[in-house]
């Protein structure tokens, strides 16, 4: 369970390991250079825990290398599960899917959708992140071939899933899944900020690892003010958005090293374009009043797709509307502040 400043959420945390149908389990928390002080609150709640609870300090780095630093105490288990302190696992949510690891030997890694829930006011946002928030409608990746065994869908062709995974969400993220242990030992998780749960699914399927899994909602995904991404950002948050969106690109450009198939490694290079150009260029600079920035990337991308006839026309169009689109956003900014 890796932790930065969140404190406030171990009390809840522990209450949803200690509800667990399944008691055979071992915590690792690993802090991640909080600054809230959390041992005294971490010590107190493992005094109240049967199970065995270890602690392990280091320097901020991110969630990915709070994963990794954890991933080498915990390589002699036979399950390994990621817990996100401020999530919520249901009772039954280990007991589910370790039992259809142990029911199924040729999977490696079994996940299950979330509820996604406004964490101050408990209104149920997505009732099952396997669907479209807006239209209700299933993901793409529930199409594609697999095999079902009981509760659970296995996966049959890894390359399928790792295009899907690559062009729309499929979302099997580490706070809702569970892994052999085996499949842990062999890769190791990247040290990015963000993203590194999508390379560490692409490497798991590349290499061979066999995914499936379930319908069933068991985890409680809680949005709150420090893990909500919006495109609707106050100037002093839009760089730090920039940089969040970049990081995301490096992992995906990480991706290139583990594989030569070519409709994979076009495909990250659409996503990268496609990041770069429209969530970073358009949406956080150009949305924001920030056109010189906005224009710049968005040519930078241009440069490398010039054949992208969206990105030409949109980059045109910008140019044009450029001075109005400055005076506009300098007015919004006077508006707000008078």
């Amino acid at each position: 369970m890796p932790i930065y400043n969140r404190r406030n959420f171990l009390k809840q945390a522990f209450q949803s390991l200690h509800q667990q149908t399944f008691q055979n389990w071992k915590l690792v928390v690993v802090d991640d250079g909080s600054t809230d002080d959390p041992l005294v609150e971490l010590r107190s709640l493992a005094n109240q825990t049967l199970q065995p609870v270890t602690y392990l300090k280091k320097n901020n780095g991110g969630p990915g290398s709070a994963r990794a630093a954890g991933q080498k105490l915990i390589c002699n288990e036979e399950f390994v599960a990621f817990f996100d302190s401020d999530d919520y696992w249901l009772p039954d949510y280990l007991q589910a899917l370790i039992g259809e690891l142990e029911r199924i030997q040729e999977m490696d890694w079994v996940y299950c959708p979330c509820r996604r829930v406004d964490h101050e006011s408990g209104k149920t946002l997505n009732e099952s992140t396997f669907f479209d928030e807006v239209s209700n409608k299933p993901l793409g990746f529930r199409r594609l071939d697999h095999l079902r065994d009981g509760h659970t869908h296995l996966i049959t062709n890894n390359n399928e899933l790792v295009l899907m995974q690559l062009k729309e969400p499929i979302n099997a993220g580490f706070q809702n899944s569970v892994f052999r242990a085996t499949l842990i030992n062999e890769i190791e998780i990247p040290y990015y900020r963000i993203g590194e749960d999508r390379y560490f699914l692409v490497a798991a399927l590349l290499k061979g690892f066999r995914v499936g899994y379930i319908n069933d909602v068991h985890v409680i995904y809680n949005v709150h003010d420090e893990n909500i991404s919006d495109t609707n950002l106050k100037k002093n948050d839009v760089e730090k958005a920039v940089l969040v969106q970049t990081e995301l690109c490096r992992a995906l450009r990480g991706i290139k090293r583990l594989t030569k198939i070519r409709p994979i490694l076009t495909e990250v290079d659409h996503q990268v374009a496609n990041i770069r150009f429209w969530l970073i260029g358009y949406n956080y600079y150009w949305q924001n009043g920030f056109v010189g920035k906005a224009l710049y990337t968005m040519l930078k991308v241009l440069i490398g797709e010039p054949k992208n006839l969206r990105f030409i026309k949109t980059f045109l169009v910008s140019i044009i509307k450029a001075p109005i689109q400055y005076l506009a956003c300098c007015k919004r900014s006077s508006d707000t502040h008078g």
